[in-house]
């Protein structure tokens, strides 16, 4: 475990900035401009690196896409006899949600 170290707050504009130190950011992949979320916690400071999540384009933004690149014709996939036989047959375990 990293031992705890002292560190210093400094005006920044009309904020106040703590100074991370290179073991810290080193360790949690923090970089310049990296976001980190800030919490209270029964009277401790908490500071969180905030991991990077991969944001996807909706299903629609993909296939516009991949139409205006000449990459698909606008016609749907062909449903296979053994696609329409899963796709019709009774659920048999788990697969189905209720929602209450």
């Amino acid at each position: 475990m990293m031992q705890a170290r002292e560190t210093s707050v400094n005006k920044w504009g009309s904020s106040l900035g703590i100074r991370l130190p290179r073991e810290f950011t080193d360790l949690f992949n923090i970089k310049h401009k990296s976001n980190v979320k800030i919490e209270m916690k029964n009277g401790v400071l908490l500071v969180m690196p905030v991991t990077e999540v991969r944001k996807r384009k909706p299903l629609a933004e993909i296939l516009f896409d991949k139409l205006e690149k000449g990459e698909w014709d606008g016609t749907p996939a062909e449903i296979t006899t053994e696609d329409n036989e899963w796709l019709n047959s009774p659920s048999v375990g788990a697969e189905v949600v209720k929602y209450d």
